[in-house]
C-alpha cells in the first residue's frame, strides 16, 4: 500500500472500458475504496496544459489533494494534512498560473502545483462561514465571500441535503465579499450587506444596491474555461445519465477529448456525490 506524503506516487488505477448501453469509451481514473471527487462542477481543475486534473480523495483515513495524469493514470499526492485539523473546501484553480486555492481550518491557502509548496493567503473572520473562492481572469486576486454563522439559530448541513438552505436565505445574514491578492497584501472589501452571498463557477453574486434585499447583479469572471464536470457535446442526455449512474465514488470520463477549450465543453468527469 502506498504511504501518505507530499509528492508520493500512487499506482495507476485507470480502467478503460465501453459503456454497456451507449458504447461510449469510459475512462475510470480512480478505483480506491474511498470517496474521490473533483472540484465543484463549474470550477476548472485541469493543470499541466490539460494533461492532469486535481482531485481530493479519502485515503488512509484522511482527505488530501491529488493529481492524476489523464493518459497514464499515475496519481501524485499533493498535500498531506492531519485529519484533526479539519477538511478541505472552497476549491478553485487559478486560470493563469499553476495554483489551486482552498479553505482549511478557516484559512484560504494557495498550493503551487509545480513545487507543491503551501502558503496562507487570508483567515476568515471569526463568527462567519462560507468560503467559495474564485480567481479573477488575470489570476492576480481571489474573490471570496462569507456570511454570518447562523447555526446557533437552526440546524445547518448544506453538504448533506442542503439542510438549512431556505432558512439561511430567508434570514438575510450579514455577508461580505472580499478580493484577496494572491501574491500577498491586505484584502479589499467589494461588497457588504444583509443578503446571502453565493457564487457559481465563474461568477460572484453581489447586491445591485447594498441594503436592499432581493436585488443582485452578477460580476462575471471572463476568459475562463468550463469546469471539470462537463459533458461531450456529441453525447446524448441518455448517455450522460447512464454515465452518471455508473460513476459511484470513482472518477469517470466517457469522452473522446480530454482537454477543454475556452467556451466549449470537452471532458465528462463524474462522481456520485456530485449528483
Amino acid at each position: 500500500m502506498a504511504k501518505t506524503g507530499v509528492g508520493r506516487r500512487w499506482e495507476s488505477e485507470l480502467s478503460v472500458y465501453p459503456d454497456p448501453k451507449s458504447g461510449a469509451t469510459v475512462h475510470q481514473l480512480t478505483g480506491y475504496m474511498g470517496h474521490s471527487s473533483h472540484f465543484y462542477f463549474t470550477y476548472p481543475c485541469w493543470y499541466d496544459n490539460g494533461k492532469k486534473i486535481v482531485f481530493y480523495s479519502d485515503r488512509e483515513n484522511r482527505t488530501n489533494l491529488f493529481g492524476v495524469d489523464l493518459e497514464s493514470g499515475e496519481i501524485t499526492q499533493l498535500t498531506d494534512f492531519d485529519p484533526a485539523d479539519g477538511g478541505i473546501g472552497g476549491l478553485s484553480k487559478n486560470p493563469v498560473r499553476e495554483e489551486v486555492y482552498f479553505y482549511r481550518a478557516g484559512v484560504l491557502t494557495a498550493l503551487d502545483l509545480t513545487t507543491l509548496d503551501l502558503r496562507p493567503l487570508y483567515t476568515r473572520p471569526a463568527g462567519f462561514v462560507g468560503g467559495s473562492s474564485n480567481a479573477t481572469a488575470d489570476g492576480k486576486t481571489i474573490c471570496v465571500g462569507h456570511y454570518k454563522d447562523l447555526s446557533d439559530r437552526f440546524m445547518i448541513d448544506l453538504g448533506h441535503g442542503y439542510v438549512g438552505f431556505r432558512e439561511i436565505w430567508e434570514a438575510h445574514p450579514p455577508s461580505t465579499i472580499y478580493k484577496i491578492p494572491v501574491d500577498g497584501g491586505s484584502p479589499v472589501t467589494r461588497g457588504r450587506g444583509h443578503w446571502w452571498r453565493t457564487g457559481s463557477g465563474d461568477s460572484i453574486w453581489t447586491p445591485a444596491r447594498p441594503g436592499r434585499s432581493g436585488q443582485t447583479r452578477q460580476v462575471r469572471r471572463s476568459g475562463t474555461s468550463t469546469g471539470c464536470l462537463t459533458a461531450n457535446t456529441s453525447a446524448t442526455m441518455g448517455q450522460r445519465h447512464r454515465a452518471r449512474s455508473t460513476a459511484r465514488s470513482s472518477m469517470i470520463i466517457p469522452i473522446r477529448s480530454r482537454r477543454p477549450s475556452r467556451g466549449t465543453v470537452g471532458t465528462f468527469i463524474a462522481t456520485s456525490s456530485s449528483w
